[in-house]
């Protein structure tokens, strides 16, 4: 259209006044024709350049939803198992204070056999406290008592040390407040651990103290859990809109102020 100009004011000067109307008619059409095929064009490139933007803005969108998905799945499993695993190391440590000198006094030589196959202890210790037991069975109790509580002593310690190998394995999916609740969890159960270690030296109060702040330190884990896991789970299911597109670290942090 640009090589029509020129041959339009050619005519205009040939035609003489009387065309110049029928000139000033064609110019503007062709003028108007020109803006409309630019506008189309820019439009069009617009238009493109839009859909661009929203594919990419859906398939990061897309992405994130997925990455916390995945995220969100491994949380759950991990406070799943790290509470499991807890609760099973302050079980094991509260069971220290209950095989300190235990009355075996009405327990036979029977007895004592079914017992002693239950617990790990070496065979040959085994055969060693049935012996004794035949011929002094106070000698044999306090023998008996002695692996026994050892023993349980070898199942809280190494209960105590696979809650704490979990949680430093998964700490990357804890969230803060958890990760605090969770070696205040454990520090209170590495006290009771040394306390119970040898309970016979322990006085009842003391015991009682030690596992109250347990107890507590266990409960407030599982309060902090709860509100994280259901934090995550409206995250997921009611999406905020204020938050919906930003990174996902930021929309953590935007739900949990």
């Amino acid at each position: 259209m640009a090589t029509e100009l020129p041959a339009i004011i050619s005519i205009a000067v040939t035609a003489g006044t009387a065309a110049a109307g029928v000139v000033v008619f064609m110019y503007k059409t062709w003028f108007k024709a020109r803006i409309d095929h630019a506008s189309q064009r820019t439009l069009a490139e617009f238009k493109h350049h839009l859909d661009s933007l929203g594919e990419a803005a859906r398939f990061d969108y897309q992405r994130q939803i997925t990455d916390f998905n995945r995220y969100a799945e491994k949380r759950h499993e991990c406070y799943a198992e790290l509470w499991k695993l807890l609760r099973t190391a302050q079980g094991r440590i509260v069971e220290l204070a209950e095989t300190a000198d235990q009355e075996f006094s009405y327990y036979d030589h029977t007895d004592v056999e079914r017992l002693l196959l239950k617990t790990e202890i070496p065979s040959g210790k085994r055969s060693e406290i049935q012996e004794v037991w035949k011929s002094d069975r106070g000698l044999g109790i306090q023998m008996l008592n002695q692996v026994l509580a050892s023993a349980a002593l070898h199942e809280a310690d190494r209960a105590y040390r696979i809650a704490s190998n979990c949680f430093v394995e998964n700490e990357l999916y804890l969230s803060d407040p958890v990760n605090e609740a969770v070696r205040n969890c454990l520090l209170r159960l590495d006290t009771l651990l040394v306390l119970f270690s040898d309970p016979r030296h322990v006085t009842p109060a003391k015991a009682s103290y030690e596992q109250h702040r347990a107890t507590e330190a266990v409960q407030e884990l599982r309060g902090v859990m709860r509100e994280d896991l259901s934090i995550g789970t409206s995250a997921i299911n009611s999406p905020n809109p204020s938050t919906a597109m930003l990174p996902l670290s930021a929309a953590l942090n935007a739900r949990t102020r």
